[in-house]
């Protein structure tokens, strides 16, 4: 019994013996900087590892980053990512998947519809119906002839709340009697068919119905605004795709066409932008093109701003308020497929009607590389830029052909051209300041009258030439001088102008470049803080250079 006990107890001292070597053996290497995988248990080893430049930059990553931002989200911050596209389009929802696979996302495909299909002429002759009893209304309540309303612009007519901006009355309601069943209103009678499956029931009157000379703007000069099945269809698609938003409850979603491109870093980019929205945002454009997103501020992010006009629907978000109201805007009977709704959406934002905020430069763009299913054409000549293409590193990991972007200053992006007026080469040079005489060249047409004249300074400092589009990107483009937006100098300019004391203003400025206004405010602010004399210069045109281009001097 004595001789097991002396066994146990030299056992323990041994195991007591070893236990203590191994102790010794790890604290020792640990204090001497010795790599065992203890190590990295250790927090004061770990900050300042030697192999590893950007341990303490994962280390802040991992402990001070919001969970949006370190968890992937297979539908990003949102509850669904919707796709809108046509079913007989496999390819591109095929590219779409494998687009989504890449970002490791789940998608949901909605059903777009065919533009020949029967109900939509059905649509398109409703729509004739509204339009022709909205003239009525507006020119009686605006005392004006009816050939003076229309026209398919941001903010026209046949999108207005209300029959006269004089007064907050809205449409009367729309009691027509072949629609009784559904309270007079043809658009929930349209709505009711669609829940039913039964839209073949909705036939049109004339089958061969030429919806573009139908719903003829004579108002609009540009051609490809005007209403066709294509764009009633489209209009369609988009709704039907709000209203999934709705029936599935999603707090949020976001919608996307079937032609996208996006960023590569899309969800660390939108986690960090996405968490500075405020809480009654209605909807956000992760992807817009042609729009001057740049006019407001930047909201609490470099490339966050309150929505001004964003163009084309190929990529936006909507909560779910921003879906109920959106969709309540777009199926009002009074303005349902009266335009294009991606002139709708913009509009509704300039009547302050939407809570919408847009990300500028865009994540998402269109690929441009294939003609429209619904609409006539390809759209858009213009592709978009990214940082980094998820559709490129996709091609080149097949082994495929990469596009080359090219520059051509003739041949840019609007909204390129809007936002950077190219800032690469734009510039103001001072030839001569006893003479005076200063050129501006600007990409975009200025259009600036003849016979404009105002008060200069008898000598101007030069601006500093931007180095490139990213330098201006990011700067505050419409200073306020005296209390009054530069943005008003390109909108309303006589009443800008007289402000700062415009001797004679014979002729509009309106719509005229950012830079040239950029430039004009600067010089007036310099004349006016100098508290020189009014001394008056004629700003001309002097020759057009170029199609896209003119020349401005400013002589003595």
């Amino acid at each position: 019994m004595s001789t097991t006990s002396s066994k146990r107890t030299a056992y323990s001292l041994v195991g007591a013996l070893i236990a203590l070597v191994v102790l010794s053996s790890t604290v020792h290497r640990w204090n001497s900087g010795g790599d065992s995988h203890l190590d990295r248990l250790n927090p004061t080893v770990f900050l300042r590892d030697p192999t590893n430049s950007l341990s303490y930059r994962n280390h802040l990553e991992r402990t001070t980053s919001p969970p949006s931002q370190i968890t992937h989200s297979p539908t990003l911050t949102f509850d669904h990512i919707y796709v809108l596209s046509l079913p007989t389009r496999q390819d591109r929802r095929e590219q779409m998947e494998e687009l989504a696979k890449a970002h490791g996302l789940r998608i949901t495909f909605v059903d777009a519809v065919n533009k020949n299909e029967p109900f939509i002429r059905w649509i398109a002759e409703r729509a004739v119906e509204v339009r022709a009893e909205r003239l009525e209304i507006m020119a009686r309540a605006r005392k004006v002839d009816v050939s003076t309303l229309g026209g398919l612009h941001i903010g026209n007519d046949w999108l207005v709340q209300t029959p006269s901006p004089d007064s907050a009355r809205p449409f009367p309601p729309r009691n027509d009697p072949r629609y009784a069943s559904h309270g007079g209103n043809w658009v929930e009678y349209l709505e009711a068919h669609a829940s039913a499956g039964t839209l073949d029931q909705l036939v049109p009157s004339d089958p061969q119905l030429n919806v573009t000379a139908a719903l003829w703007d004579p108002n609009e000069r540009i051609a490809g605004r005007q209403v066709n099945e294509g764009v009633i269809s489209t209009f369609w698609g988009h709704t039907r795709a709000i209203k999934m938003i709705l029936e599935n409850g999603d707090r949020s979603a976001l919608v996307l066409e079937d032609d996208v491109d996006v960023e590569w870093d899309l969800e660390r980019l939108w986690s960090r932008i996405e968490r500075r929205l405020p809480e009654d945002w209605e909807s956000a454009f992760l992807g817009h093109c042609w729009g001057k997103e740049l006019l407001k501020p930047q909201y609490l992010h470099p490339h966050l701003h309150r929505s001004s006009i964003p163009l084309c629907l190929h990529a936006y978000a909507l909560s779910s308020a921003g879906a109920s109201h959106a969709l309540s805007l777009l199926l009002n009977p009074w303005t349902a497929y009266q335009t294009a709704v991606d002139t709708a959406f913009p509009s509704f934002i300039s009547f302050n009607l939407l809570n919408s905020f847009s990300v500028d430069p865009p994540l998402i763009i269109q690929r441009k590389d294939g003609p429209s299913d619904i609409q006539q054409g390809v759209g858009s000549k213009w592709r978009g830029l990214l940082m980094d293409s998820t559709v490129e590193r996709i091609r080149r990991a097949k082994g495929l052909e990469v596009w080359e972007d090219m520059y051509d200053e003739n041949n840019l992006d609007p909204a390129t051209v809007f936002r950077c007026v190219r800032a690469s080469e734009a510039f103001v040079s001072l030839a001569s300041l006893s003479k005076r005489r200063i050129l501006i060249r600007a990409v975009a047409p200025a259009q600036l009258r003849h016979d404009t004249e105002m008060p200069l300074a008898p000598a101007l400092r030069p601006l500093d030439r931007p180095s490139s589009c990213s330098r201006m990107l990011y700067q505050p483009h419409l200073p306020s001088f005296d209390s009054i937006p530069l943005s008003s100098l390109a909108r309303n300019p006589p009443h800008a102008l007289a402000s700062y004391g415009v001797v004679r203003f014979n002729s509009s400025l309106a719509r005229s470049s950012v830079l040239v206004s950029h430039l004009l405010a600067r010089y007036l602010a310099i004349h006016r803080s100098a508290g020189r004399s009014h001394e008056s210069s004629r700003l001309r045109v002097v020759s057009p250079l170029k199609k896209t281009r003119e020349r401005f001097e400013l002589l003595p």
